[in-house]
């Protein structure tokens, strides 16, 4: 009797354990295609993807989308296993966890090495990609009009980064375009990177020194992109973390339900 009764109590644990893991499953997912959907948040990803070779952060919200797959997953089949008192597929269970448990670490761990390496080259990198490369290449250009689009500012550190970059000089033939369009107000029906339409058209004539706050954006790019990127690692870094102390219950949990199972029906 006392072994039915562990067996019924274990079985319960475990389940509502599923069922937390389920849940973590759904954060996760959430999170993950938000921060794909969001064009807010999707620009920062595309941003660092193009960063480096290496694009970590995207990797982490990739990675964070598989784990919550395989959580939503792992938490039904759990409940399944824990109603048909299943040792195959308990024991499933366990080295599942384990695995989501180590992925979940990776993506903290690709989150801090990011946030590490993005820190000490931004700011070179940004104004290189304003001063040489765009207008040049079409990426570019269409990244950073969507980047000073959706955070109203201009150059890496001030609108007068575009003075003398390859943009100015080339798109200049006749009268001198000082910034381009999405560093301008944009009207309400506006939507980058091609749909840009400026309150003021004559914005891009304006001189540095002659740039109505109205018209034109002069604030540099660099500290909201940096303000932004962070919001995203902390976000990403915090959700990974959410589920491990669960995780960790959780394989006690598992380990003594499938012990108490195989004492059950094996028997030494």
């Amino acid at each position: 009797m006392q072994s039915r009764i562990s067996v019924g109590t274990n079985k319960a644990w475990f389940s509502v354990c599923c069922i937390l893991l389920w849940l973590i499953g759904c954060i996760f997912l959430a999170v993950s295609i938000w921060m794909l959907v969001d064009p807010r948040r999707r620009i920062s990803l595309d941003y660092v993807n193009f960063y480096e070779n290496d694009p970590l952060l995207r990797y982490a919200v990739s990675l964070l989308m598989a784990v919550g797959i395989c959580l939503v997953a792992v938490g039904l089949l759990g409940c399944l296993a824990a109603l048909k008192e299943a040792t195959c597929l308990i024991g499933f269970c366990f080295v599942a966890i384990i695995f989501l448990l180590i992925s979940q670490c990776i993506v903290s761990a690709l989150v801090a090495a990011y946030y590490d390496k993005v820190n000490n080259r931004l700011d070179g990198y940004l104004y290189n990609l304003i001063h040489d490369r765009y207008g040049r290449q079409a990426w570019v250009t269409e990244l950073l009009d969507s980047v000073q689009f959706y955070q109203k500012c201009c150059g890496s550190n001030s609108s007068e980064d575009y003075m003398f970059s390859y943009w100015q000089i080339v798109h200049s033939p006749g009268t001198v375009y000082y910034v381009p369009v999405s560093c301008c107000a944009q009207r309400q029906d506006a939507y980058p990177p091609h749909n840009l339409y400026p309150i003021d058209q004559r914005c891009v004539e304006y001189t540095y020194d002659r740039q109505p706050e109205k018209a034109v954006h002069k604030e540099g790019c660099y500290d909201k992109i940096m303000t932004w990127i962070n919001e995203n690692c902390l976000i990403i870094f915090s959700v990974s973390l959410i589920g491990i102390p669960f995780e960790i219950i959780g394989l006690f949990i598992t380990r003594n339900l499938f012990k108490k199972l195989m004492n059950k029906y094996h028997p030494v």
